[in-house]
């Protein structure tokens, strides 16, 4: 969980996000026309320890989201742009979510993250996803991102 962090894992975690950008600069647009976006970052509530840092497509139509948990646990605030896991910690001195709100935004209806529209299964989300045009919409915390970046040493 997140309550092992401390003031002490602020360079750690910078490594981490400098880590990830790098690595997912390395992955775009490899054999992708156009390139495949990517993003990187930690769920409210890590279903794993020790605590650990994804890097997922923005598409999210891998073969590997097979349940309604999942996707959502990708496609929505539930997952959480690492820029933010690290600006709290600089901030606050520690990482800390609503439980209560993480459990029910995994419980919502499953829908589109791109458009928005509801759909009874995954089997349906992923004929849809195959099929939908609309832009990805971008992480809740891309405005704060090139600032983070710099505080972090990462700019891109």
């Amino acid at each position: 969980t997140f309550a092992c962090l401390t003031p002490k894992d602020v360079f750690v975690l910078a490594e981490w996000v400098g880590a990830s950008r790098r690595y997912v600069g390395r992955l775009a647009g490899k054999g992708q026309s156009p390139p495949l976006a990517m993003k990187g970052g930690f769920h409210m509530e890590p279903s794993m320890s020790p605590i650990h840092l994804h890097i997922i497509s923005r598409d999210l139509r891998g073969v590997a989201l097979k349940t309604k948990k999942h996707f959502n646990s990708f496609a929505t605030e539930f997952f959480v742009p690492h820029d933010v896991v690290y600006q709290q910690l600089v901030r606050e001195g520690r990482v800390k979510f609503d439980s209560k709100e993480a459990e029910a935004i995994l419980k919502r209806p499953l829908a589109c993250h791109r458009c928005g529209k509801a759909l009874k299964n995954m089997p349906g989300l992923k004929f849809h996803l195959d099929a939908c045009n609309a832009e990805i919409k971008p992480p809740a915390a891309a405005a704060a991102t090139a600032a983070v970046a710099a505080t972090c040493g990462t700019a891109e």
